[in-house]
């Protein structure tokens, strides 16, 4: 895949965490579950928390297909 910034070529590898991985507006001091309908769970936990994911080095960016 090719960064969308630079447009060089992205490394494919995966974004990986011992939780669940969650995306939101905010950032909260204890975060176990998403707390309204515009957060959401990208990775779940209990299967091997681990999503496919391309990185570029030289923008230090990570793009996550949903």
């Amino acid at each position: 895949m090719k960064c969308p910034y630079c447009n060089q070529e992205m490394e494919n590898g995966f974004v990986q965490s011992a939780r669940d991985i969650f995306w939101g507006g905010k950032k909260h001091k204890l975060f176990f579950k998403p707390s309204n309908d515009n957060e959401f769970i990208i990775a779940d936990g209990w299967n091997g928390c681990a999503i496919s994911a391309y990185c570029c080095r030289d923008c230090e960016k990570i793009i996550i297909n949903l």
